[in-house]
């Protein structure tokens, strides 16, 4: 006898997929319901539906810091931007093509979107902008579909994860000293990419469950790393530092 089991409740509520995220105090957890956005308070054991209504089904969520901003995006890549604190949306905009992953940088300054093979930068709306989302920059350089981005804790680079195997580091502006990184490590895609708190790390995990670490040392060890100057734009390198497998099931590869 064959069974088949596949997740459909989220803590009571009917859920058909799309990406969940947690307050920055970790007490609230934000989940597509539908065409909208449950919140469920842990601690008090309490649920409400924000009344904010996506197009279609909400696929990404990305929420600010200082948990001011909601952004509500759709499987075709429509978005809402909602005033989280008083449940009222600010703005809309399509961003004109699927999103897989949509992050605020830790400074609450900067969105990221990925599209398709490229990655938009984009200003975070503000009351002096009109609510209105400015681009900044795209960026290029993946051969397939880019499915997560991350930021670094100081909002001044990110990282980009694809389809294609590669995992990329970009500057937020063009900095001296700074030069881009591909880490061509993994052979399938990459689902995610973190940075350690120090920055030094750059942990990727992959589809077939391989965990890189790789490590940025400065070229003159016995150096203190300048506190004026960014890490990655002081004279290092960058090297795999381990890997490890989390030994995934073959269906899952």
């Amino acid at each position: 006898m064959n069974h088949s089991y596949r997740f459909s409740n989220l803590l009571g509520a009917t859920y058909k997929g799309g990406a969940v995220c947690f307050t920055p105090d970790g007490n609230v957890l934000l989940s597509p319901v539908g065409n909208r956005v449950s919140a469920v308070d842990l601690v008090q054991g309490r649920a409400i539906t924000l009344a904010p209504e996506n197009r279609e089904d909400v696929a990404v969520l990305a929420l600010t810091r200082d948990n001011r901003l909601l952004l509500s995006v759709d499987g075709k890549g429509h978005a809402l931007l909602i005033n989280f604190v008083r449940c009222a949306v600010l703005t809309r905009i399509n961003f004109k093509a699927p999103v897989q992953s949509a992050k605020w940088s830790p400074d609450s300054q900067w969105l990221l979107v990925t599209h398709g093979r490229k990655v938009e930068l984009w200003r975070t709306p503000t009351l002096e902008l009109g609510w209105q989302f400015v681009r900044h920059h795209t960026f290029s350089g993946h051969h397939d579909d880019v499915v997560d981005v991350s930021w670094a804790p100081n909002s001044l680079f990110f990282t980009s994860c694809s389809k294609d195997g590669a995992v990329r580091l970009w500057a937020v502006n063009p900095m001296e000293g700074f030069s881009q990184m591909a880490l061509l490590e993994h052979l399938s895609p990459v689902r995610a990419a973190f940075f350690s708190s120090d920055m030094r790390y750059i942990y990727s995990m992959s589809r077939d469950g391989v965990l890189v670490s790789v490590k940025y040392t400065l070229t003159d060890e016995k150096a203190e790393a300048s506190r004026e100057t960014p890490l990655y734009c002081q004279p290092g390198k960058w090297a795999v530092e381990s890997k490890a497998s989390c030994q995934q099931p073959a269906l899952n590869k």
